[in-house]
């Protein structure tokens, strides 16, 4: 293990190394890790009768995280490595797996960006304060993430900053509708053109925000939006592509199906001609099916999203400690409400009084460079470290009555008073 990062001392370490193909690639001279913890008890010696069956990986299932009222959403999500306790996994299938990732938004991030010609060597600018995917997106293309504080107003990446990171490497922008906010998209658009750039949208948080008259999304060279659990509408995972550009829509068809020529199924003598190297990131018939049926409930969501901000915002924002995020809420929907604290400790002293009430709430991502893959300086991303240590996601489940609002509203107002 000597050379490798320190993936020991806490949980969130441990879960990093579970999720690296680094781990996994120290072993690629052996066939298996049976990973056992202190609290798995072995009763009889079977593992070569286990091993002999050739099965990729035995063990506990791994659970997604999932969003639900009054729930602590902490205890609801298992380490990201999957579970550990007694397993079995064969070592050149996790290296396979984790170099691929799982089915989730952030395969169309992968698929976009391939489809688009970004490869290895290339740049891609990417917003510091994001989720994973967004970077994780560029590395698996072969090209390199380079990350860009934030602006305060919008969170999303700042465009003075960027300007300074152009080289002649630079592919692409991929800007972040943090929470349904944008930042000025037409500007963005026109410097990346005058700088012959792609712009890759990840609207993920964004689906019925609005900049101006267009949907958030649409402006740029493509929009990726996330169908994942806890979104405005969902399939269990996906999501969606959008561009106007015809050679990116079909260079995406091609590579959702293994690469398969376009239009190749209708002839079976072309059925099993592949242009390119592809995946299989193509939707199930169930899932687009809970798509369309999800699709009819989105303006009444929307709505609810909305109204919900309106409630929060009506009775917490006398409280001085809570700063409410610059909102257009007519223009914008917030995918979960979202405010910021005057210091880190009061966020931390309210997520495990509220707990204590079964009130679940969601910290902000942290930054991407401080994250092991991505390890960087904190002086030079200051907005992004200091808006991660702030902010707070409050429960947003649609499934939440006015009544469940008033009851989170009065514990959060008790937490101040006392």
């Amino acid at each position: 293990m000597n050379g490798l990062p320190g993936w020991m001392g806490t949980i969130e370490k441990y879960n990093d190394m579970a999720l690296s193909s680094k781990f996994y690639e120290s072993f690629k001279e052996y066939k298996y890790i049976l990973i056992c913890h202190l609290d798995a008890w072995v009763f009889r010696d079977e593992l070569r009768k286990w091993i002999d069956k050739k099965y990729d990986y035995i063990g506990a299932p791994w659970f997604a995280m999932r969003e639900d009222k009054f729930v602590d959403l902490e205890k609801l999500m298992c380490p990201q490595g999957g579970n550990g306790g007694l397993c079995l996994r064969k070592v050149d299938k996790m290296i396979e797996r984790l170099h691929i990732g799982p089915p989730s938004a952030k395969v169309d991030h992968i698929e976009i960006s391939k489809a688009m010609g970004i490869t290895k060597n290339d740049e891609v600018l990417v917003p510091d304060m994001t989720f994973v995917a967004s970077p994780n997106a560029v590395e698996l293309c072969g090209a390199k993430p380079v990350l860009i504080d934030i602006e305060v107003k919008s969170l999303n990446i700042d465009q003075e900053k960027l300007k300074g990171k152009i080289t002649k490497n630079t592919k692409a922008i991929m800007p972040v509708d943090f929470n349904g906010r944008s930042t000025d998209i037409f500007q963005l658009k026109e410097f990346a053109e005058k700088n012959n750039l792609l712009v890759i949208e990840d609207a993920c948080h964004a689906i019925g925000s609005f900049y101006g008259t267009k949907h958030m999304g649409t402006v740029s060279n493509v929009g990726v939006f996330s169908f994942s659990t806890p979104k405005i509408i969902t399939t269990g995972q996906g999501g969606m592509i959008v561009t106007n550009d015809k050679n990116i829509y079909e260079k995406c068809l091609s590579l959702k199906d293994f690469g398969r020529e376009n239009g190749a199924k209708r002839d079976m003598k072309r059925s099993f001609m592949h242009e390119t190297i592809g995946y299989n990131f193509k939707f199930t018939e169930f899932q687009a099916a809970v798509g369309i049926a999800q699709m009819k409930k989105l303006k009444s969501r929307i709505k609810k999203k909305k109204n919900m901000f309106k409630h929060y915002k009506e009775f917490l924002s006398n409280i001085k400690k809570i700063e409410f995020i610059d909102t257009n809420i007519q223009k914008m929907t917030p995918w979960m409400i979202d405010i910021l604290f005057s210091d880190n400790k009061i966020r931390e002293e309210l997520i495990n009084f509220l707990a204590r009430n079964n009130i679940g709430t969601r910290i902000f991502y942290p930054p991407i460079h401080s994250l092991t893959p991505y390890k960087n300086d904190d002086k030079k991303f200051l907005i992004s470290t200091d808006i991660s240590k702030r902010g707070l996601w409050l429960p947003s489940s649609n499934t939440l009555t006015d009544n469940d609002l008033e009851f989170i509203c009065k514990k959060i107002k008790e937490f101040f008073t006392n």
